[in-house]
């Protein structure tokens, strides 16, 4: 299981001074003034030399946040390379692609997206298992634009009608599904940039996600409607759809205003952010039923989970704070841990393929904020 250093370094101090004490015999919070044994008096030095040791081994480890890496304009995607090499920011008010380099934090040249000099465009990025192509989805001229990782340099758009918003992509690379603003799901097929016959959703679809054995999708969405106090969010649910044939099963209710999807590495699981219920919900997708709510008070916008499937990560827009949060969630127990701060209002989160990073893009301040993993 990844567990945040922060955490880490928390708990090794623990068992350092559990450690000291049970050696030395010492109990320093109830001996009284004066009364502390010779042995006792001698064993400080040891002690003090101990903590001075230890302190040089986690002074780098005692907080989960690391780097923050600046970018374009209101970030709001991001991708990583299925080589952990490198990490692709879409930001949504300069309209294009910032690469990261893990290894150093320096960015690379920004790519432009799609031309226009004002826009809130682009909104999500996906890249092809073999590492070679990125596809950013873009509302504002309602394509899906493919852009080669080797070059640098975005190809012809392809249109999709509806606009291009969230996308997932097979993992035999041969189809990205892409999740439009007219409530549909548009198959379109990477050898030939072709958009197939359009999925209709019955509500406004949200996120996407694909089974790791490639055979089904699953699509969030909820419906909105007008109270005396204004607009709710109701009717959350996840629609699965067979891949092979375009049909949709029977939608599993998840209540509220669900969010971003993601899919344990198994299969066996999907989870999905609520951000009208502050809560993070399991779906068993063995018999499409959801389990209990896990509770996430800080707003949750988005999630990864790690590779061993262990651990997820939700970011946390923090509604009553200038920054955001990242909240890890053991998955065996359904626990969520002591968030770990981030920049403000964190839109999307991406966890290293080796699992030893997560990556946060904060939208309020243009930033990639790095979380080390102790695994």
């Amino acid at each position: 299981m990844e567990v945040p250093e922060q955490e880490f370094a928390q708990n090794s101090t623990h068992a350092v001074w559990a450690w000291i004490g049970e050696r030395l015999n010492l109990d320093f919070a109830t001996a009284p003034r004066g009364r502390r044994s010779v042995p006792g008096i001698a064993a400080l030095g040891i002690v003090v030399l101990l903590i001075a040791v230890f302190a040089v081994v986690t002074s780098s480890r005692r907080d989960g946040s690391g780097p923050t890496i600046a970018v374009g304009r209101n970030p709001i995607a991001i991708a990583i390379t299925p080589d952990g090499t490198t990490a692709y920011v879409v930001n949504m008010n300069s309209n294009t692609v910032t690469p990261v380099r893990l290894a150093t934090g320096g960015i690379g040249t920004a790519i432009p997206v799609n031309g226009l000099a004002v826009s809130d465009g682009a909104r999500d990025i996906a890249i092809a298992p073999d590492g070679a192509t990125a596809y950013v989805g873009d509302e504002a001229t309602g394509t899906l634009i493919p852009i080669s990782l080797a070059s640098g340099m975005a190809g012809t758009p392809i249109a999709i009608a509806g606009g291009a918003g969230p996308i997932a992509i097979t993992p035999d690379g041969a189809t990205a599904y892409v999740v439009t603003g007219d409530s549909t799901v548009v198959p379109v097929s990477l050898a030939s940039h072709t958009p197939g016959k359009p999925i209709p959703i019955s509500a406004d679809a949200a996120s996407i996600a694909i089974a790791p054995d490639g055979a089904t999708a699953y699509v969030t969405s909820f419906t909105h409607s007008w109270t005396d106090t204004g607009w709710r969010d109701r009717g959350g649910k996840v629609t699965p759809i067979t891949l092979a044939t375009g049909a949709i099963g029977k939608p599993i209710p998840v209540g509220g205003a669900p969010g971003e999807i993601a899919i344990t590495p198994d299969g066996s699981t999907a989870y999905v952010v609520n951000s009208d219920g502050n809560t993070v919900i399991p779906i068993s997708l063995a018999n499409d039923t959801s389990g209990t709510p896990i509770p996430d008070p800080d707003d949750p916008t988005a999630i990864a989970i790690a590779p061993d499937g262990t651990t997820a990560y939700v970011a946390n827009a923090d509604g009553n704070g200038p920054d955001g949060t990242v909240t890890p969630i053991n998955l065996a127990t359904g626990t969520p841990v002591r968030p770990i701060p981030v920049g403000g209002a964190p839109e999307d989160i991406a966890i290293t393929p080796n699992g030893t990073a997560v990556y946060v893009v904060n939208f309020n301040d243009d930033t990639v904020t790095m979380i080390r993993l102790k695994r």
